[in-house]
C-alpha cells in the first residue's frame, strides 16, 4: 500500500469537557484500499497506542487504554473505494493521561497492517494539531 494513497486528516476539539480526536481517512488512489478496522478505530475505540501526544515541555503523554494482541485476518479490514472517506473519533482523555490546563501537540501515528501480508506494515500519519486542554 502506498502511504500517500490514504490521506489522514486529524481535527481535535473540546466537547463537554472532553478532548475529542476526529479522524478522516480518504482514499486518494485509483483503486480500492483495505483498512484495518481496529487501527483506524472504526468503532470509536482504541486497542493500542495510536496517537503521539506531547505536552508543552515536549514530554510524551502516556497511553492508558486497552492493548489487544491479535492475529490480523482479512475479515478485520474494511474496503475503502477510490475517492471514499471514512471517519472515526476517539475521546482522548479516556485513553491518554491528559491534564487540563496544558497545551498538547497531537498526531495520529501508527503502523497499519498491510492487507493479506502477514509481515507488512505501512506507516500512517496525520497532520499535527496543537490544542490547550481546558
Amino acid at each position: 500500500m502506498n502511504e500517500k494513497s490514504i490521506d489522514i486528516q486529524l481535527a481535535v476539539e473540546l466537547s463537554e469537557g472532553s478532548l475529542i480526536a476526529n479522524m478522516k481517512f480518504a482514499n486518494n488512489s485509483n483503486s480500492d484500499m483495505h483498512l484495518d478496522k481496529q487501527t483506524i478505530c472504526i468503532d470509536n475505540k482504541t486497542r493500542r497506542k495510536i496517537f503521539n501526544i506531547v505536552d508543552e515541555d515536549n514530554t510524551e503523554v502516556g497511553y492508558t487504554g486497552a492493548y489487544v494482541y491479535r492475529d490480523v485476518v482479512p475479515q478485520d479490514y474494511i474496503k475503502l473505494k477510490s475517492g471514499e472517506i471514512i471517519e472515526s473519533r476517539i475521546t482522548l482523555d479516556e485513553v491518554y493521561k491528559l491534564s487540563k490546563g496544558h497545551k498538547y501537540s497531537i498526531q495520529y501515528s501508527v503502523f497499519h497492517p498491510t492487507y493479506k501480508d502477514k509481515s507488512g506494515f505501512t506507516p500512517f500519519e496525520s497532520n499535527k494539531v496543537e490544542i490547550v486542554y481546558k
